[in-house]
């Protein structure tokens, strides 16, 4: 996004697949950017730790938000793994459905998440195509009494920037594998999309040992490690 004199703001949606040399193409395409906007003041977002120093060695730089690094699955690690429409926990007896994510989720998705998107956005994502098909929500199935839906105990939803995202599971439900068949399920459906050709990957804050964890579990690295 920049900012024209008349603070009127301009946007440029691009997509790089994710590699090992991003870092190069990055920083030669800011450099193009600042060069034809002399002046202007160009935002970013998720921008991977990969492609900082590149950038850094071009341009004037102010990081505004935490780093993260963008994280992509192995060659060899397959999506069909662990991913089932239904099974029963063999601890609890209790029966588990792989749903779309729902509007009466959202209340519970913000409950989780580390950052404060706000319901408008999740709105957002659950309403533009084609990333409202992809979100997959984990639900417990209520009795057949039961007259309510059954409620989503674990999520993974897409960003509009087509990053894997905003993966939670209810305290109550924490230590059964849900938030991974969550995060699987997303990615089946993103593989079977005709709308969506790009690269599954997420991008994981410095830090967040959990989302660390949960995607090194489930067969991915991060961009530009050794």
């Amino acid at each position: 996004m920049w900012f024209d004199t008349d603070n009127t703001p301009h946007y440029v949606h691009s997509w790089i697949p994710p590699s090992d040399d991003m870092t190069d193409i990055l920083a030669v395409a800011m450099k193009e950017m600042c060069s034809a906007l002399p002046g202007a003041e160009i935002t970013m977002g998720a921008l991977e730790m990969a492609a900082a120093t590149g950038i850094k060695e071009g341009v004037k730089v102010t990081w505004q938000t935490k780093a993260y690094r963008m994280w992509v699955p192995e060659e060899d690690a397959s999506a069909e793994d662990g991913v089932e429409d239904e099974w029963v926990d063999q601890e609890s007896g209790e029966r588990f459905v792989v749903d779309h994510v729902r509007e009466e989720d959202v209340e519970k998705i913000l409950s989780c998440s580390t950052v404060d998107y706000g319901p408008p956005y999740i709105h957002t994502l659950l309403t533009t195509p084609p990333f409202s098909t992809l979100h997959r929500a984990i639900r417990s199935i209520p009795s057949s009494q039961s007259p309510s839906p059954a409620p989503a105990i674990s999520w993974c939803l897409m960003h509009l920037t087509a990053s894997y995202g905003l993966v939670g599971t209810l305290p109550s439900y924490r230590g059964k594998g849900l938030a991974k068949k969550a995060v699987r399920a997303v990615v089946k459906a993103h593989k079977d999309s005709d709308g969506l050709r790009m690269r599954p990957h997420a991008h994981i804050a410095v830090g967040n040992e959990a989302s660390e964890k949960l995607f090194g579990g489930l067969g991915w690295r991060v961009v530009g490690a050794d």
